[in-house]
């Protein structure tokens, strides 16, 4: 009965991204044949050009993690043939897209669809479109100037363990009904952030070294909003949903619906409008990861 309710989760997310991407959607048709894999090897024209990626699958596995001598590199194994990524290439522009215009409802049958990527050192504009998925994105030290995550019912873990090289101008990340956990923010290196959510819980943890300062905009429905900073970070949270419960550790103090917490050099400044739910303001013990 579990692996039931699974697939029904893992249909809803793929039929969410049928939708956000206008692609046709039948129930009827397709077949779960034997796993194939697809080898990806995109080359940079150089290491220092400015490029762009754009991921588009539907609901599986996603890996992401640094190291690839190419722009991209990896593997995409599946055992749906009309699920077979395409990938074309533009100049700088990359997009590799799984165009899931049907998906095969056979018992006792499991449908792979599970991406390992690499990415390169290339400065970067990164765009993921998922359904419901599990990703595990290591994005620790790519050079990334913009970064926008879209997906459906989720369970996905984002890290920045080493610091971003460049300044990230904008990351968007928009979810349903997801466990969401971000690590490393401060790493990011992002200008600004928006993100906005369904239920579900989604953890912020600024840890790692400040190099600006930051703006974060969080929209959630329902659910749980953790956000943790490192002592020693200046850090200003308003809250906005009237209906948010608000726990906070020793270390954030609090002005009406303004939580801060003090230190020196940049700031991070957030607006958490959570409307039904908690607000959770924890602190970390280091500045740095």
């Amino acid at each position: 009965m579990k692996n039931k309710w699974i697939f029904l989760f893992a249909i809803f997310g793929l039929v969410s991204l049928a939708c956000s991407i206008t692609l046709p959607f039948n129930f009827n048709r397709g077949s779960i044949g034997n796993t194939e894999t697809l080898d990806i090897s995109v080359p940079s024209a150089s290491p220092n050009t400015q490029a762009s990626l754009d991921i588009e699958m539907g609901g599986g596995v996603l890996n992401i993690s640094p190291g690839s001598q190419q722009l991209v590199s990896g593997t995409v194994q599946y055992n749906v043939t009309e699920w077979k990524p395409t990938i074309t290439t533009t100049g700088n522009s990359v997009t590799i897209k799984q165009n899931i215009q049907t998906v095969p409802i056979q018992p006792n049958q499991k449908i792979v669809n599970t991406w390992d990527l690499q990415l390169g050192q290339n400065p970067l504009d990164l765009t993921l479109q998922a359904g419901a998925y599990d990703a595990t994105l290591d994005l620790s030290g790519l050079s990334l100037t913009n970064l926008a995550i879209r997906d459906g019912a989720s369970n996905s873990k984002v890290t920045f363990d080493t610091a971003n090289p460049v300044v990230m101008q904008e990351f968007t990340y928009k979810t349903g009904a997801s466990n969401v956990s971000l690590t490393g923010l401060a790493n990011a290196n992002f200008q600004q952030m928006t993100f906005t959510g369904g239920a579900g819980k989604a953890t912020f943890d600024f840890g790692g070294s400040l190099q600006q300062d930051m703006s974060v905009r969080i929209t959630a429905a329902a659910g749980e909003v953790v956000i943790i900073v490192p002592q020693g970070t200046r850090c200003s949270v308003d809250k906005v949903g009237e209906l948010a419960t608000v726990n906070y550790q020793s270390g954030w103090l609090q002005n009406g619906n303004t939580y801060s917490t003090e230190g020196q050099g940049y700031q991070i400044t957030i607006e958490a409008n959570v409307s039904v739910g908690n607000l959770s303001l924890e602190t970390s013990q280091s500045a740095t990861l």
